[in-house]
């Protein structure tokens, strides 16, 4: 069995090597109305995989 992160984080720095910078995501939520949490964990688990990530939220 393999670790999806360790594969993700793989997948990372390969796209970080054939950039030549680390990858960079916008994650925003225009309405916070009670379902910012799904996008605040898709930002917390890009951050982990070491993608630099924008939260904009109002």
């Amino acid at each position: 069995m393999y670790d999806e992160k360790s594969v993700i984080s793989e997948a990372v720095q390969n796209l970080e090597f054939k950039l030549g910078r680390r990858p960079k995501v916008m994650v925003t939520k225009i309405i916070l109305d009670g379902h910012d949490p799904g996008s605040r964990l898709v930002a917390r688990f890009l951050r982990d995989a070491c993608v630099e990530v924008i939260y904009t939220a109002p």
